[in-house]
């Protein structure tokens, strides 16, 4: 008579320690794939947020001192050829919203968003904390006539936007536009 013979413990022992070695490794490659997966949605409402700010802030006028129809009239800049009815643009000491723009709702120009910063409701106006969660905006303008993203000293004929959306891991996302005075 033969016995039958099975797996004896120690067999069992080294089966299951080879398994549980597989289940680790295979999960701890799987693990970076999933942060990266996140990491892009994060990204993708970055972008999302970057674009409303930014197409919030386009629609205003060139500035203050210009018209509300195509810019026209336009401002006088500084740097500018001298002459015309229009008033003088507003000195790069003094963009951001007028002394009567306290409110969101107020602001016409793109200028009076220059310094505002801090998280979707204080930006876009509205409370979007439930779709944006711990997401920040930075935003300035300045007068950038060389095209070189560098603020100039004097009043031209456009203005660069930045905006900066900072997801919840602190990845930084900067957007730019150019607000011509035409």
């Amino acid at each position: 008579m033969h016995a039958s013979r099975g797996f004896t413990l120690i067999e069992l022992i080294i089966a299951i320690v080879l398994i549980g070695i597989t289940v680790a490794g295979i999960s701890t490659s799987l693990f970076p794939q999933s942060r990266q997966s996140a990491e892009i949605i994060l990204a993708s409402r970055a972008a999302e947020l970057g674009h409303a700010v930014m197409d919030e802030i386009i629609s205003r006028q060139f500035d203050h001192n210009s018209g509300a129809l195509g810019g026209l009239p336009v401002c006088i800049s500084s740097s500018g050829p001298q002459g015309g009815d229009g008033e003088a643009c507003t000195t790069p000491d003094k963009l951001g919203p007028e002394d009567t723009e306290t409110e969101r709702s107020n602001f016409n120009d793109v200028d009076d968003f220059n310094g505002l910063s801090g998280n979707v409701s204080d930006v876009l106006g509205e409370d979007l904390s439930d779709i944006y969660v711990n997401y920040r905006v930075n935003i300035s303008v300045y007068y950038d006539t060389d095209l070189n993203g560098i603020p100039d000293s004097v009043s031209g004929d456009r203005k660069r936007i930045d905006v900066v959306v900072i997801d919840p891991q602190d990845n930084q996302y900067e957007f730019a536009v150019y607000r011509g005075n035409f």
